[in-house]
């Protein structure tokens, strides 16, 4: 361990935590930091702490680590130094995941680009480990079916909004149970591509851009989705007019939060509401109350 300079920063201290993890044994690290510093027990565990790392220093924002329905999944960058934070990171989730699957999404730039060969030699080792390479832009004469192509779009939607919002929590009722929680898109993807004046690269930008979106527990993106919950252009949460009175009070008793925070509320964020609500019968709805 070095002796001078500050490495045990907050990321330091993570990075420390993840090669405990993955198996590594310091020697003599007590000599420089005096606090208990010890592998992670969980993937829970490390969710948190790197949620909470990210919190404090956005320069930090590489990678992100998940969890919905049986699967675990890691979200990283393949370039520059944060390659090797990606190898590291599936190496110490798959050595706490129990037996769940990891699906890791290496997100590259404008060119599929690998992750080194020795990195590719060990995670190939990993038996529980799925690897995917995808493009913030995607190109579309990649080679993939579409079932692999939608894959790939939902990873680099997810990517981009935790780059904008950060870790999972419902923008509606605060649920940050990562199972629970969903992107939910503003401009549906459905609309997006019967959209005849774009080409499908444009149509691929809107579909995967993190201000296309919110954090939403199933719950309220089924609400969302079926119009039953509306945005107006201000970001105020309205409800549709003719609900019985049993399901607006479930919703009132689900829902704390009745307008959107402001640094959700961007200038794109808002056009998206504008493009949705282009085919929403927002008329005929009327502000939620709780």
């Amino acid at each position: 361990m070095p002796h001078n300079g500050n490495a045990f920063t907050d990321y330091h201290l993570f990075i420390y935590r993840l090669m405990m993890t993955a198996g590594v044994r310091f020697l003599n690290i007590d000599a420089y930091y005096h606090e208990p510093l010890q592998a992670y027990h969980d993937v829970d565990d490390l969710i948190i702490d790197r949620r909470d790392n990210q919190t404090g220093n956005s320069s930090n924002n590489s990678s992100y680590v998940s969890k919905s329905d049986n699967k675990i999944q890691i979200y990283a960058k393949t370039f520059g130094a944060s390659k090797y934070e990606s190898t590291l990171l599936v190496v110490a989730v798959s050595h706490i995941a129990n037996g769940v699957p990891i699906e890791l999404f290496n997100i590259c730039e404008q060119t599929l680009t690998q992750l080194p060969k020795a990195s590719i030699n060990t995670i190939n080792q990993l038996s529980n480990v799925s690897v995917f390479y995808t493009s913030l832009f995607l190109d579309k004469h990649q080679s993939a079916d579409e079932s692999d192509r939608a894959k790939l779009r939902s990873a680099s939607y997810v990517y981009n909004l935790y780059n904008r919002i950060g870790y999972k929590r419902c923008a509606l009722c605060g649920c940050e149970i990562p199972e629970l929680i969903q992107g939910a898109h503003i401009w549906g993807v459905s609309q997006i591509s019967q959209e005849a004046s774009m080409d499908d690269e444009a149509k691929f930008k809107h579909a995967v851009d993190g201000n296309n979106g919110l954090w939403l527990c199933q719950n309220h993106h089924k609400l969302f989705d079926s119009n039953i919950l509306m945005l107006d252009s201000n970001g105020k949460l309205r409800i549709k007019d003719g609900l019985v009175a049993k399901d607006i009070a479930f919703i009132r008793d689900t829902t704390f939060t009745t307008s959107l925070d402001d640094s959700i509320l961007t200038k794109e964020f808002k056009w998206y509401i504008s493009k949705r609500n282009e085919n929403v019968d927002i008329q005929h709805s009327h502000e939620l109350v709780i």
